[in-house]
């Protein structure tokens, strides 16, 4: 930043478009802002067959270990060897330089800026030497969409951000038990059709299928007398 204060850029591209699907600034690149910056994405463009990063421990284990329930493998360099991750690094030698250019900003929100204006200008406007001169939006949008290896192409997901109140975390009309043990913790939220996963940090801490019937989401089922 202008001051000199050190922030992280997280870059998500598509292996085969080369479309830049995130860039994101954030002070400390935590596995919980990782899988935040994933599933917001998958959000409009629907999940991924897998990803593949380096070798650090949050995309190894938190955002790995966090989208195995979502059907999204994950695939990992070898420690000391980026030129397995290749294209990626080549792309944040891009952004870099084009960051470059501009004058130091003071705030996240003004880098944020920057940032999403590169996106559009990289997805939209610049031919790709890649991918034959194409523009990545253009061969994202003409390539057969791809998704989880196990199960069909769905609907993009819906993701939610709540806080657990008295172990209640509450989304539209329901209200999803996940124990007291988590009141007072941030969620992130994501539900495909009536599946729906609740993280607290990057960790699962419940994985259920919504009854449309009913508001509450209880933790047990009860059965009847």
């Amino acid at each position: 930043m202008a001051d000199g204060t050190e922030v992280k850029i997280l870059n998500v591209i598509d292996d085969h478009s080369r479309l830049l699907v995130a860039s994101t600034a954030m002070t400390t690149c935590t596995g919980a802002a990782a899988l935040a910056v994933v599933a917001d994405a998958a959000a409009t463009l629907g999940w991924p067959a897998r990803f593949q990063s380096d070798n650090a421990s949050i995309f190894r284990h938190v955002l790995a270990d966090a989208l195995r329930p979502l059907g999204v493998a994950a695939a990992h360099s070898r420690p000391q060897h980026p030129q397995t991750n290749g294209k990626v690094e080549r792309f944040h030698h891009t952004e870099h330089k084009w960051l470059a250019a501009h004058e130091p900003v003071d705030t996240i929100a003004d880098l944020q800026t920057l940032l999403d204006l590169f996106r559009h200008y990289y997805n939209h406007h610049r031919r790709h030497r890649g991918i034959g001169r194409h523009v990545p939006a253009d061969v994202w949008t003409n390539a057969p969409k791809a998704g989880p290896a196990d199960r069909p192409l769905r609907p993009p997901s819906t993701v939610h951000r709540a806080r657990v109140i008295n172990g209640v975390v509450g989304i539209y009309s329901y209200a999803i038990t996940v124990g007291t043990v988590h009141t007072g913790n941030d969620t992130l939220t994501v539900i495909t059709g009536t599946t729906c996963h609740v993280f607290i940090d990057g960790r699962l801490v419940r994985q259920l299928t919504l009854d449309p019937t009913r508001r509450v989401q209880p933790l047990h089922t009860r059965r009847l007398p």
